[in-house]
């Protein structure tokens, strides 16, 4: 019998996250944020960095390219 428990990420129909290239640095990632708006993505390693940048609170995080707040 498989397993019945949904995958993570944009196998299981969430856009929020998956796998993929990240829009901020260019490198492939594992970990990527997706806004749910405009489809800009960004990795983790780049949110951590430049967390002024993105976020205020380490909670959200606002797209740079559509100015939409996204949960984390």
């Amino acid at each position: 019998m498989r397993n019945s428990r949904p995958e993570a990420g944009l196998r299981s129909g969430n856009p929020k996250y998956g796998a993929g290239v990240c829009d901020f640095c260019g490198e492939p990632r594992p970990l990527l944020w997706r806004c749910r708006r405009c489809g800009f993505s960004v990795c983790q390693v780049c949110l951590s960095q430049d967390q002024k940048r993105f976020s205020c609170n380490a909670i959200t995080w606002v797209c740079p390219n559509c100015l939409n707040w996204e949960t984390l």
